[in-house]
């Protein structure tokens, strides 16, 4: 992942120290070391991550995490922090000014690396799901972003995770991952700025008992309502057993339909830096390594963190209640139900003219069926359109979440693939291409039928940027490449020109 961080920090040999680790990193780091500095570049090309020395100046750093969230260009920009060692009690000060997080130094690469990764892929995401809103909006014609309330016909049926509304039980073993899934305890909270709520899975007993009258001193008893139905955020205290345990558990909850878009926090136990940086690369929207107390203080600030999740979580929810809306409308081809050419092709052009999205690299892969007029002569056109719509589905089921699948004509389908380089881009197509020979596609009556895949592959050059019209074109011609050298093969196209 790249991405954009602006950086202030007064020493300059701390400045060179984290120029390298950004760059290790993969981000594109840019240094200032006064904070008028640092507005006065934010307000000249807005970054992905503010990344601020939080004793900068005092107090006034904390006025500057506020003063950045007043600012409309900088508003959903994530803030990370650094204090000292010894300021372990202004952390909370720091996420209640606004800071995504604070982290106590000295940091380690490695979590520093992870945890400015995870900001940035949840800004990246929110940035993919506004631009294909608006892009829907435009093609449907509709005034204001549709947002999405509880009883909205447009919401999908309530789900559960299995195992995670039962009544609280024992567990089996600590080390027994259907246990910990089977046997949770689950309430909910409201966090203040943001209307979410939250399942806690915990280990039965004393501790989980604490945290949870914690919580609720924090919250307030009419904020925490047992056994909700669903919920926006989990949080995952495994400082009771295997600390490890938590990456099984967010496993669990990615896998499920119902709970793959809630975000996660976890709390492990002290010393734990190296796993806290693995979780937050996986996707955790937040880790705190604390003591196993459960008093006011880490109540608090676990309450400031979820809330900052929730509000984050809610934005996003908003608009895929907007697009789930969208496939209502024109913008959504009618047999595949998958996105139209004419919103592909509108989504692209955006992409490549995006100026946040000019930095990062993205790709294209222009999909067909090998011989799939043999099908269709064979089958007739009903059955081969079931076909079609099958491979559809094998297609968009395979594809990461901000993703974009649309059937442009005929049996050619374009897979829009944001902040994607060569590499990522070769081997979503390899898998594509694996996973569509690997077993038959059924038609009417289950007959099976063998279907193949040619892909064409084009990327973008930040360095010289082209238009949507020669991407197309450039995958179109690795897409013949592709096929001429054999069924179920994929082609790279040199990058065009500008």
């Amino acid at each position: 992942m790249t991405g954009r961080i602006l950086v202030a920090e007064d020493r300059p040999a701390h400045r060179a120290a984290l120029d390298a680790a950004l760059r290790a990193g993969f981000f594109d780091p840019a240094m200032v070391a006064t904070m008028p500095e640092l507005v006065a570049r934010a307000r000249a090309e807005v970054p992905d991550a503010f990344l601020l020395r939080g004793d900068l100046g005092g107090e006034a750093c904390l006025d500057l995490c506020a003063k950045l969230r007043r600012m409309p260009a900088t508003a959903d920009v994530p803030i990370l922090l650094t204090l000292p060692g010894s300021q372990a009690q202004s952390v909370p000060r720091a996420l209640a000014a606004g800071a995504d997080d604070a982290l106590l130094r000295p940091v380690p690469d490695a979590l520093l690396v992870a945890r400015l990764r995870g900001l940035v892929r949840g800004k990246l995401q929110l940035d993919e799901l506004r631009l294909r809103d608006a892009l829907a909006r435009d093609h449907a014609d509709l005034s204001a972003p549709v947002g999405w309330s509880r009883g909205d016909p447009f919401a999908p049926p309530a789900g559960l995770l299995p195992g995670m509304a039962e009544a609280p039980s024992r567990w089996a073993g600590a080390d027994d991952a259907e246990a910990v899934a089977s046997a949770p305890y689950r309430f909910a909270v409201q966090a203040d700025g943001a209307n979410g709520r939250v399942a806690l899975l915990a280990a039965p007993g004393d501790a989980r008992g604490a945290l949870r009258r914690a919580l609720a001193a924090v919250l307030g008893p009419a904020r925490l309502v047992a056994r909700a139905a669903e919920a926006e955020a989990v949080l995952l205290d495994v400082r009771a057993v295997a600390p490890e345990m938590a990456a099984r558990l967010a496993h669990r909850l990615r896998g499920d339909p119902a709970t793959r878009h809630a975000v996660w926090m976890a709390l492990l136990p002290p010393g734990c830096e190296a796993l806290r940086a693995e979780l937050l690369d996986r996707g955790a929207g937040d880790c705190l390594c604390a003591p196993a107390t459960h008093d006011t203080a880490l109540a608090e600030e676990v309450a400031l963190r979820l809330g900052a999740l929730l509000r984050r979580a809610a934005a996003a929810e908003a608009l895929r209640r907007a697009l789930a809306v969208g496939e209502r409308l024109p913008v959504i081809d009618p047999l595949t139900g998958l996105f139209s050419r004419r919103y592909a092709e509108g989504y692209l052009a955006r992409l490549a003219t995006n100026p946040a999205g000019g930095r990062r690299p993205f790709g294209l892969l222009l999909v067909e069926p090998d011989r799939f007029e043999v099908v269709r002569d064979r089958l007739g056109d009903p059955a081969a359109d079931m076909v079609l719509r099958a491979a559809a589905n094998r297609l968009r089921g395979h594809l990461r979440g901000g993703d974009v699948l649309a059937r442009m004509r005929g049996e050619e389908f374009l897979a829009i693939l944001p902040d994607t380089d060569a590499d990522t881009a070769a081997r979503i197509a390899a898998s594509l291409c694996h996973v569509m020979a690997d077993a038959p596609l059924l038609q009417p009556g289950g007959a099976p039928v063998e279907v193949t895949l040619g892909i064409g592959i084009a990327l973008s050059d930040p360095s010289a940027p082209a238009t949507a019209s020669d991407l197309l074109e450039a995958a179109a011609q690795a897409l013949g490449a592709a096929r001429a050298a054999g069924p179920n093969r994929s082609a790279l196209a040199p990058r065009p020109a500008a």
